[in-house]
């Protein structure tokens, strides 16, 4: 477990998620999440669920993605569904959807509706937070590769 954390007052990861009218999308995550190994940590799920512009189909676009949301049987910690009252926008979102304080120790991971994870994303974030916790230089890890675009093949 990483230093310094009480699963009894905070869990060891919470997961973000970012949404707004892709119900298949959203689904196609929290399936890949529940299907991750947490090793028997406490993991603690929130689900930030954007309003559309369009105020005439907007309540609807709401409840449809936090009944998507409510299907997701989570049992390694809490799930919060989160329904925004006005448009964010993803910047607000990113930037307003994780509200931690000084005092913490929590570890969040940000993942916006159209991404799938590895069953073993977790396992790979906990060794390296384990690995690097008192690492000045490290700030943040990517569960992504470095390059986000496929290569030309040589003979095209």
């Amino acid at each position: 477990m990483p230093h310094g954390i009480d699963p009894a007052v905070e869990p060891v990861l919470r997961i973000i998620v970012l949404t707004m009218d892709r119900p298949a999308s959203l689904k196609r995550l929290l399936v890949s999440l529940t299907e991750a190994d947490y090793e028997g940590d406490r993991v603690d799920l929130d689900i930030w669920i954007d309003r559309a512009n369009d105020t005439d189909i907007a309540e609807n676009i709401i409840q449809s993605m936090a009944s998507t949301a409510r299907e997701c049987h989570w049992p390694f910690g809490v799930r919060t569904i989160h329904k925004r009252e006005h448009n964010a926008g993803l910047y607000e979102q990113w930037i307003y959807s994780w509200n931690v304080t000084d005092e913490s120790t929590e570890t969040a991971v940000i993942l916006e509706d159209d991404l799938q994870v590895s069953p073993f994303f977790y396992v790979w974030l906990k060794r390296a937070r384990v690995h690097y916790h008192l690492d000045p230089s490290v700030a943040a890890f990517t569960l992504q590769r470095g390059e986000l675009r496929p290569r030309r093949p040589k003979d095209a």
